[in-house]
């Protein structure tokens, strides 16, 4: 067919439209009557179907009005400004308010068709149901009405984005990326469905992709208002509805799985799959894409996957979008998929492809330690032979690396092999019995079987090797071992290192070594300490004895560098004044005494990062981000140290509430410590805590309590049932179990970890003053007001003294108690409460965001107090803007508050106004 448009390509281009314009769009493209009578056969194949049903689409369509409304004409407060589209169900419109009270645009859809007294009342109905419908990746409904003809609209969300597979296609997202971006489009529906809504028309063009890259499902439910009638099937597209819709039967979950499928193979293939001729499903992903090696990557996991969510019988289908979307999950963490019903075999190899980098460490990071110990020895000897001990000190190097050479020579390959097939058996024996119902293989971690591995097989023996062979130079078994407890510390066998460096500096003081090398030692074990997590008490009192004693020079790097640490222990027991104020003296001395950059962003790095932990986040964010570009161009952007920058700015990002750039950012650099580190390492889990934290912020519920399940578990594992990091998970299980309505079992797990953190930090302790202001604020969500006042007004005085006014603690205890007063109708109280929060925002130099958050809640109560004048200059300078934006302008968190701001106005409003917002 050389020389003519394809024969697929045409049937593409008109089979969205009506088909009494087929033949005139046919001729307009292409100009051989052969082929446009061989797409018009396709077009009727495919659509006879539909005239089956029960209510056939052509009968719909029919029954439309077309005309009624035009630009520039007005619904309730709305004028129509633009006309976006005209279609099956009736047209949409671009609006704007014209009450001039504030600027929103939204979408209007004019159902036409569906006129009537009984229409009216199942429509209104429908409407309240798909208005109680709120998540961040499903277009809102905000209100709705009937035209002066009759026919009824629909107020909605407008989006701004480009259509999913537009999108694709001109980003090229990854195989990854395109999974992620399909796992959020079917947690919203999963959402839904937990609703009871089914969306019916699930397609390309009803997910529309933002400039922030977040997807939103559109006409989530319209087709349900338009079609499911009494006795009548509801709508759906050809090529995505599902056997049963076009069979005309009443659609339900496992429709929408078929459409997430037939979208999933758009997404992962790059083209159409539309069910051709007599075909009952569409094809594989791997069949229609055209790239070979896309192609192979697509085969075996995806293809099985969108078979089983496409196929024909509804029984077959995975039972919910749920199971399909955690299939897609198991397939992004390489963990064995549901849809092959694969073997031990196969989940082995699934066991083996998630773990590879964990498993070539179990075999070569013996290589690596002792090639670290060469290095470090050799530049020791260069340094001595200077000092006239070139003869001693090469037979010290001779010893050295015949040392190095047995650690390698003598590995016992049997035994080592043998342990590794233990540690396999003792971990699945673990899981297998922590949950019996779940499939061990899937849930193992080959990062904790290596680490393991490397102690008992390399790192212990190197200990006992250094006591035996260096007993008679301890000087060169003391740098020996210091290399060792480095390593030890680098992959996170803290509790180890911390041992090693206390050791070692009790040698060092014994040979009278130079104050250097103790106070080294010395920060070495308060670095180990403070990543154990529950030692930092310990930590901070051991360094500042060594600090006491040493007898280095204030402007000593060593020196600066171990009262850098003591400050930030000193910050995190909250201490922070304090703490901040010895930074700044600590960053004047160190500027002073010349010291290298890389020293220099040490000290600014600790300082930024208190400065963001008192609330004083914009100045903070400035040298924060100047730290981090500076130590990519020093130390590269794998230096452990900018990694630690980078993970800081991800954690001021969220403070800041940006959650979406703060999930970014901890997602890239969790990719880059996975592989490094493997996925339980304590500085990995503490980055996926942080992801965690902002999956819950982002209301992505169903990421966010299975990644919390699994935190928890990991956690306790690695670090122990009552280390900070897992009571940390736990409160953010509590926050998220309180959020989504479970508030019973929010306070329960509250109280437990209010427990221990009372017990094991003290009631003043900043972790556990944040758990008892969570907890406030949770019994206020529990409707137990007056245990939340009461919690709270204990806390604030201690919260105000440790923390200061101006920390988001604070500011949260003070916000909770200004609500709490305005439920009781102590409004006096309720202002003066909201007054101090609001003006430790201000103080702060808080974002837009947070400021119209205070300044709204304030707000209300002046209005409460009659004090209108002050209300509605506050309104005005803080409020109003924010509403004024457009969503491509605001961050998701922005677009919540838009949203709560408009639905409370709705609430407050007199009963004339109601229906503004």
């Amino acid at each position: 067919m050389s020389g003519r448009p394809g024969v697929r390509a045409l049937f593409d281009a008109v089979c969205d439209t009506p088909p009494e314009t087929w033949r005139r769009r046919l001729s307009e493209l292409c100009s051989d009557a052969d082929t446009i009578e061989d797409v018009i056969s396709l077009l009727d194949a495919q659509t006879a179907a539909l005239g089956r049903a029960a209510t056939p689409i052509g009968t719909l369509i029919g029954a439309l009005d077309h005309g009624e409304l035009e630009v520039g004409a007005r619904v309730g407060v709305w004028r129509l400004t633009t006309e976006l589209g005209r279609g099956g169900m009736g047209s949409v419109f671009l609006a704007e308010r014209d009450d001039r009270l504030y600027r929103h645009r939204v979408a209007i859809k004019l159902l036409r068709g569906l006129r009537g007294a009984a229409a009216a009342e199942r429509l209104a109905v429908e409407r309240q149901i798909l208005a109680d419908l709120q998540h961040p990746n499903i277009a809102r409904l905000y209100d709705g009405g009937t035209t002066p003809a009759g026919n009824p609209y629909l107020v909605m969300e407008y989006v701004e984005g480009e259509h999913v597979d537009v999108w694709c296609a001109r980003r090229a997202p990854s195989l990854g990326e395109r999974l992620g971006l399909f796992l959020r489009i079917a947690r919203a529906v999963q959402a839904a469905h937990q609703r009871l809504i089914v969306h019916c028309d699930i397609k390309p063009s009803n997910v529309l992709v933002r400039t922030d890259g977040e997807p939103v499902l559109l006409d989530f439910g319209i087709a349900r208002l338009t079609g499911a009638r009494d006795g009548q099937a509801a709508y759906g597209t050809p090529g995505y509805a599902s056997p049963e819709q076009l069979a005309g039967e009443r659609p339900g979950v496992t429709s929408d799985v078929h459409g997430l499928g037939v979208l999933l193979i758009e997404l992962l293939s790059g083209t159409r799959a539309r069910v051709r001729g007599d075909a009952a499903t569409p094809p594989s992903p791997s069949a229609l894409a055209t790239d070979p090696a896309w192609s192979r990557a697509l085969r075996g996991d995806l293809d099985a996957i969108c078979a089983r969510a496409t196929a024909a019988s509804a029984d077959d289908r995975y039972g919910s979008v749920e199971e399909f979307a955690a299939d897609i999950a198991r397939v992004l963490a390489r963990r064995p998929v549901a849809a092959r019903n694969g073997g031990a075999a196969y989940r082995m190899r699934r066991f083996l492809d998630r773990n590879r980098f964990a498993v070539a460490a179990a075999v070569t990071v013996g290589v690596a330690v002792v090639g670290g110990l060469v290095v470090s020895l050799l530049a020791l000897a260069e340094a001595r032979e200077q000092k006239a001990l070139v003869e001693a000190r090469r037979q010290e190097l001779e010893r050295v690396t015949a040392f190095q050479a047995s650690m390698l020579e003598d590995l016992d390959i049997e035994a080592m092999g043998a342990e590794l097939v233990e540690g396999v058996r003792d971990g699945l024996r673990t899981l297998h019995e922590a949950d019996p119902t779940a499939d061990p293989v899937d849930r193992l971690q080959g990062s904790d079987i290596a680490r393991e591995l490397m102690r008992r097989q390399l790192l212990a023996r190197a200990h006992a090797a250094i006591r035996s062979d260096f007993a008679d130079v301890p000087e060169v078994g003391a740098d020996l071992t210091e290399s060792l407890a480095r390593i030890e510390h680098t992959f996170g066998l803290y509790e180890d290192a911390a041992r090693d460096f206390a050791a070692l500096a009790e040698q060092r003081r014994a040979a009278g070594a130079d104050a250097a090398a103790v106070l080294r030692a010395e920060t070495g074990r308060a670095e180990a300490m403070w990543g154990v997590g529950s030692r930092n008490r310990e930590a901070r009192e051991s360094l500042l004895a060594a600090l006491a004693a040493t007898e280095l020079a204030p402007a000593d790097p060593v020196r600066i560098h171990a009262e850098t640490l003591a400050a930030e222990l000193q910050l995190d027991s909250g201490s922070m004044p304090e703490a901040l104020a010895a930074l700044e003296e600590l960053a004047a001395r160190a500027r002073h005494a010349a010291l290298d950059e890389a020293s220099l962003l040490e000290v600014e790095a600790a300082r930024a990062r208190a400065l963001s932990k008192t609330g004083d986040v914009a100045a903070a964010a400035p040298l924060l981000e100047a730290v981090a570009t500076r130590r990519v161009a020093i130390l590269g952007a794998g230096h452990a140290a900018t990694l630690a920058s980078r993970v800081e700015l991800a954690f001021l990002r969220l403070r800041m509430s940006d959650f979406e750039g703060g999930r970014a950012l901890l997602g890239e650099i969790l990719d880059v410590e996975r592989r490094r580190l493997g996925l339980d390492h304590p500085r990995t889990l503490q980055i996926r805590t942080a992801l965690a934290a902002a999956l819950v912020e982002l209301d992505r519920d169903d990421e966010a309590l299975a990644e919390l399940e699994a935190l928890i578990a990991a956690s306790t594992r690695v670090l122990g049932a009552e280390a900070p990091l897992t009571l940390r998970n736990r409160l953010n299980m509590a926050s998220l179990l309180a959020r989504t309505g479970q508030v019973e079992r929010a306070l329960v797990l509250e109280r437990e970890v209010l427990d221990a953190r009372t017990r094991l930090l003290g009631p003043e302790d900043p972790a556990t003053l944040s758990i008892a202001i969570n907890h406030g604020a949770t019994l206020r969500r529990g409707a137990d007001i007056a245990a939340s006042r009461r919690l709270l007004e204990d806390v604030l005085p201690v919260a105000q003294r440790v923390l200061g006014e101006r920390h988001p603690l604070t500011r949260q205890a003070l916000t909770v108690l200004g609500q709490d007063a305005m439920d009781v109708g102590d409004v006096d109280a309720a202002v003066a409460y909201l007054r101090r929060s609001f003006d430790s925002l201000l103080a702060a130099g808080s974002d837009e965001v947070w400021l119209a958050r205070g300044a709204w809640a304030l707000v209300r109560a002046l209005r409460r107090q009659g004090e209108n004048g002050e209300a509605d200059a506050l309104y005005a300078k803080h409020v109003a803007a924010l509403l004024a934006r457009r969503d491509d302008d605001l961050q998701q968190a922005g677009r919540a508050l838009r949203d709560e701001i408009l639905a409370q106005q709705a609430v407050d409003a007199p009963a004339s106004t109601a229906g503004q917002g």
